[in-house]
């Protein structure tokens, strides 16, 4: 990720006693980093403790987890400028049910950091629960200024391709500055039907837009 802002979550996070009291008396970790450490020693953790631990084996999952981003938007310029190789690439519209094993989640784009649900993290990391859930709801957040992408993201829990064969193509656009040649090896490689119809955009002013 790009963006060091990825995943916004505070410095330190403000949780309430009670939170910090659920943590102590019920954190029994499963999973390293915990595994070998003594029973009972969460319960003397200092509150400044807790919370670097909480965001410290949060940026750990973060950079053991992968994610396929999407945008709803397949005309939008800034995408096309930035995504498309300066509009000579294309989009793959596809369809696909409003949940994919839980793990399709839209953005959130905040001004603020995002909180942790302290007792979530306490009971996963305790064998208690394996929703996971909540834990992908807090790591799709973006700064506001990545508005524009209108962006969803389809998590895996471990870097690897996600296999699009069990969701249909329901369109390709090409870019206005796409050449003939990567508009040939694209559609060869979908293999799409022989009647499926793709569009070239075209650039409209008056408002500057693309259009299919």
């Amino acid at each position: 990720m790009n963006d060091p802002f990825e995943c916004m979550i505070s410095h330190k996070p403000n949780f309430s006693e009670d939170e910090f009291e659920y943590f102590r008396q019920n954190f029994s970790p499963k999973s390293k980093p915990f595994i070998g450490n003594k029973k009972g020693e969460w319960r003397d953790l200092k509150d400044i403790e807790v919370q670097e631990l909480i965001k410290s084996f949060r940026d750990q999952i973060i950079s053991g987890f992968a994610f396929c981003a999407l945008s709803e938007n397949p005309l939008d310029i800034l995408m096309w400028s930035h995504y498309a190789n300066g509009h000579k690439g294309c989009v793959i519209g596809i369809d696909f049910p409003d949940d994919i094993n839980g793990h399709l989640k839209k953005v959130r784009y905040l001004d603020e950091p995002n909180k942790v649900d302290l007792k979530h993290f306490t009971d996963f990391h305790s064998g208690k629960t394996r929703d996971l859930t909540p834990l992908i709801e807090n790591l799709s957040v973006k700064a506001p200024d990545w508005e524009y992408e209108n962006e969803w993201r389809i998590w895996r829990n471990a870097p690897n391709y996600f296999h699009l064969g069990d969701y249909p193509i329901k369109e390709v656009l090409f870019g206005v500055r796409t050449p003939p040649e990567v508009k040939m090896i694209v559609l060869k490689l979908l293999d799409l039907p022989d009647n499926f119809k793709y569009n070239d955009l075209e650039v409209y002013y008056n408002p500057p837009r693309l259009v299919k």
